[in-house]
This record gives structure tokens, C-alpha cells and sequence, in this order.
């Protein structure tokens, strides 16, 4: 009977912590956990038509700080959030669901299906400001570099700097942009290397220029220049080449010298 009465008494045990379990994961995968941000606006403890109401109810300063002080003082605009915008919330709820609470902060970036960018051009402009100013006394770094000369491509090392990067912070304002407020943090920029694919672009694209002729026609008389004879210098980034041609200046001055008739004497009857 005692025996019995103790296998009763462990099943309902056993029951009861199920059944809590149970009540405790759908609680947590009908309500947003402790410490759950959706653009930095706290959702803890709701659901996602309430999260959806609050997020909606937002105003955003559009106020954009680097390394915690304010560059750009904007304009206050809605939130931006329309009725699209709650398939993402719900589906910021499923990821973040658990069985048990959880105290994980975690933050969800949503943009809205109407962002307001109207203000991206000047907050971008003022983040370069900052970061020049703030650049004034510290170094550049060097990027490697692909260069053509003599038939063949080098690549230049690269040389770390001091400096922050304007376009990474720029690109991560991007990210921010339907946060109430931006806050970003300057990165020092990082020198491309003689591996990176940027790099590899460039490499390939000056081989093209090795082992190249043209053939160039005075009157009846042809000359044949080879890449060398033309370029003394090449590299190409940002999509165009760039070349120094100092080398060709010297050979059209040997064929005009040849062939020109100024200054000289002929015989004829």
C-alpha cells in the first residue's frame, strides 16, 4: 500500500512538473522573454499584437550620436510601422521563444515596411564631419595595391592606420535608422589586404594590359608599340584604370622626329 501510495504520489509529481513546463513554454512562446528589445524598444512581458501596438506608438528623434555625443540633432517622425510590419513581430516571437525564462538580452532589428529615410543624406553628412574632425590627428591607413609596370603586377603591402572609417559607420547608421535614437561607434579602419578579393580584382584586371600591341600609322609608315611603350605605370580601383603615359609621350616625340618635315631641308628641281 505505502509503496503504492509513493508511485501515486511521484506520478503526480511527475504530472505537475510537466503541466508547468507546459504552462511556462506556451507563456514564453506567446509573450516576449525578460530582457527583449525590437529596435531598442523594450517588449518583455508581451505579445505581439501588444509589442506591435507599442512599437507603432513610437516616436523616433532621429538623433544620431557617435561615441555618445550628438552630430545630428533631427527631426521627430512616426515610427513608420504599418499592419505588414506584425508578420516580423511574430516572427521576432517565435525565434526568441523558450520552455523555461530566460534573462537573454537580445535585440531585434525590424525595419518598417514605410521607413522615413528622408533624413539619411544629412545624417550621413554629418557623421562625416564628425569623423574627419575627429580624424585630424590620427593616421591614415594604406590600403595594398595592385600596380602594372615593366610587363608585369605587383601588390603593394598595406600599412594599418589610426583613423576611423567613415563608411563603416556610415553603413551601420543603415542598420540603426528605425531606432529612436542612433548610436554609433567609430571603428578604425582596416587596410584592404594583398588577399582581399578587392585586391585580386585589381590584380586581374592589370594582367590584361601585359603583352598588348597596337600599331600606329604616319602617313605611310607604320610603328608597332607594345604595352610597355605606351604605359609606364597603371593600376585600376573603383572600376577605371588609371595611367601614367609618360612613356608614350617619349616615343610619339621619336616618331614625330622622324617624320616630320619642319625645320628640314629638301632638294628638288
Amino acid at each position: 500500500m505505502e509503496k503504492t501510495q509513493k508511485l501515486i504520489c511521484g506520478a503526480l509529481a511527475a504530472v505537475a512538473v510537466i503541466g508547468g513546463l507546459g504552462a511556462s513554454g506556451y507563456y514564453h512562446h506567446s509573450h516576449f522573454n525578460k530582457n527583449v528589445t525590437i529596435n531598442g524598444v523594450k517588449v518583455c512581458g508581451l505579445t505581439s499584437e501588444a509589442a506591435y501596438q507599442k512599437l507603432a506608438s513610437q516616436k523616433r528623434s532621429n538623433d544620431v550620436y557617435l561615441n555618445g555625443k550628438k552630430i545630428y540633432e533631427g527631426t521627430s517622425t512616426s515610427s513608420s510601422y504599418t499592419s505588414a510590419d506584425k508578420a516580423k513581430v511574430i516572427k521576432a516571437l517565435k525565434e526568441q521563444a523558450t520552455i523555461l525564462p530566460s534573462a537573454k538580452k537580445t535585440n531585434y532589428k525590424l525595419t518598417p515596411s514605410e521607413l522615413d529615410t528622408s533624413q539619411l543624406s544629412a545624417m550621413k553628412k554629418a557623421i562625416k564631419v564628425a569623423v574627419d574632425k575627429l580624424n585630424q590627428n590620427r593616421v591614415m591607413a594604406v590600403d595594398a595595391k595592385a600596380v602594372w609596370k615593366d610587363n608585369k603586377v605587383t601588390v603593394t603591402s598595406p600599412k594599418k592606420g589610426t583613423a576611423y572609417d567613415t563608411s563603416k559607420i556610415q553603413a551601420e547608421l543603415s542598420n540603426q535608422l528605425a531606432a529612436d535614437s542612433i548610436q554609433l561607434t567609430a571603428k578604425v579602419k582596416t587596410p584592404l589586404t594583398k588577399n582581399s578579393a578587392a585586391v585580386k580584382k585589381e590584380v586581374a584586371a592589370l594582367k590584361k594590359l601585359s603583352n598588348k600591341k597596337i600599331t600606329y600609322k604616319v602617313e605611310n609608315k607604320s610603328y608597332t608599340l607594345t604595352s610597355d611603350d605606351i604605359i609606364t605605370k597603371a593600376t585600376y580601383q573603383n572600376g577605371q584604370y588609371q595611367f601614367d603615359t609618360a612613356a608614350l609621350d617619349q616615343e610619339i616625340a621619336k616618331i614625330n622626329k622622324a617624320q616630320s618635315t619642319l625645320g628640314k631641308s629638301f632638294k628638288f628641281n
